[in-house]
């Protein structure tokens, strides 16, 4: 339904957005029950989606018994679901259930806690995401996460799966299963939009996943189903999971490592061997020699280290000189400015401790990265406690892949996955909320 329209389910009095659009009066959508495949095939043919007992990882979230929503697993105690579906909500009122008829569930589940994202707008959408805490651990395998979506994906055929109504119109079908295919049309930094004619979400399915297939295989979970207009027949809009990893505190999913090769644990054989014989790190003259020749870090008995500019030296001794302070960020990156946006970003050649100001409300700190193929970027940035600075990740078009926006004085934490078999280039963004700035700098580890 289009933003600010409200449906009241039950005496709830409960908020549900998403839409499918209505059927004929002659043809009621879910009137076959067909497997993963069937689907697949059948997705073009039929109005709306068809009943499903399959996608196991799929509730329902009721309220004395009624469904209002839907959610997916993603870790044995955890269900993502909309932020307008557990906003206002108590959780001794939410029950989760399991299986293909949410009025008479395989599984019934309490709830131990319910969460909205901080940033969640309830006039605008934004953010719209939120996350269940069961009370015990679901029957069920999780699903995992996309780590990364761009407009690659426009196209892309996802499957939608929900437990709302058939029927945008006369509003009835809620409580059984269902899926369909529909191609993405838009992606946008925290949203993805269908608007496919005769194939929608609708009321119910609010919460509900969107299902990437990886090319392995793999089922996993793109989005999270938000709003769409009233009558659910024009479009609908979903919630990219990816950059919420941080918010749900799971990571994205990762492709099994392919073998590293034959043998007992060998990493190479032949030229090129990192270590040779029985567990010896280096070979050469004396026991205990962990390197010969010049660059080595240790030689001789207990000494820490030898040369100029060494922090310490002898046994025991933590420093020498009059007792001075060490600064931790002393070694650290520091900015340098101008470094506003991207064009001028400061590199990061290397995971690293940095650091840096932002100095009045209109200052932005921009940091670039280049981050492996297959590797995780975890960022910890913390800054002075009456202030709020926020960090937020983009890729090379200005897409953004990840956020985090907690409250002040509250440490940001970020992590991205590079899920892609080549590079990528990618851009960190530190700000102020709401204008906030400090003369005090802010410090951040980053690594991969």
């Amino acid at each position: 339904m289009r933003k600010g329209l409200v449906v009241t389910l039950s005496s709830a009095a409960l908020l549900v957005f998403g839409c499918v659009e209505a059927p004929p009066d002659d043809v009621l959508t879910g009137s076959a029950d067909l497997d993963d495949a069937q689907l697949a095939k059948a997705a073009s043919e039929i109005i709306g989606g068809a009943t499903t007992s399959g996608y196991p990882a799929v509730g329902a979230l009721t309220y004395d018994g009624e469904p209002f929503c839907t959610g997916t697993v993603i870790a044995p105690r955890k269900v993502v679901t909309a932020a307008h579906c557990v906003v206002d909500m108590l959780p001794r009122e939410v029950k989760f259930v399991l299986g293909a008829n949410a009025y008479s569930p395989d599984t019934v589940l309490s709830v131990s806690a319910l969460r909205a994202h901080p940033y969640y707008d309830d006039w605008s959408l934004d953010n719209d995401i939120g996350l269940v805490t069961l009370a015990a651990d679901a029957p069920v395998a999780p699903v995992g996460l996309l780590g990364d979506m761009d407009g690659s994906f426009i196209g892309e055929r996802f499957i939608f799966v929900g437990f709302g109504v058939s029927n945008g119109y006369r509003q009835t079908g809620a409580g059984v299963k269902r899926a369909v295919t529909i191609p993405i049309a838009e992606v946008a930094p925290t949203q993805f939009t269908t608007t496919a004619a005769g194939v929608n979400t609708c009321s119910g399915d609010s919460g509900g996943p969107a299902f990437y297939t990886h090319p392995s295989g793999t089922l996993l979970l793109a989005g999270t189903t938000s709003y769409g207009d009233e009558y659910c027949v024009e479009y609908g809009t979903d919630m990219r999971v990816d950059p919420y990893l941080s918010f749900l505190g799971v990571a994205a999913w990762t492709p099994p490592a392919p073998d590293a090769g034959e043998g007992e644990g060998e990493g190479a054989e032949g030229e090129g061997e990192a270590a040779e014989g029985e567990g010896e790190a280096a070979e050469g003259e004396g026991e205990g020699e962990a390197a010969e020749g010049e660059g080595e870090a240790a030689e001789g008995e207990g000494e820490a280290a030898e040369g100029e500019g060494e922090a310490a030296e002898g046994e025991g001794e933590a420093a020498e000189g009059e007792g001075e302070a060490v600064d931790p960020l002393a070694d650290s990156l520091l900015e340098v400015e101008p470094n506003d946006d991207r064009r001028d970003a400061t590199p990061i050649p290397e995971p690293t401790l940095f650091h840096g100001w932002i100095e009045d409300p209109d200052d932005e700190d921009y940091y670039r990265i280049v981050l492996p193929a297959q590797a995780t970027l975890e960022l910890y940035l913390v800054m002075p406690e009456d202030v709020d600075f926020d960090v937020a990740l983009y890729n090379s078009s200005g897409s953004r892949l990840a956020r985090s926006q907690n409250y002040a004085g509250v440490p940001e934490d970020l992590r991205y996955q590079n899920t892609a078999n080549g590079e990528r280039v990618l851009y960190l963004r530190v700000y102020g909320y709401g204008g906030d700035w400090s003369l005090t700098s802010y410090a951040a580890a980053i690594s991969w």
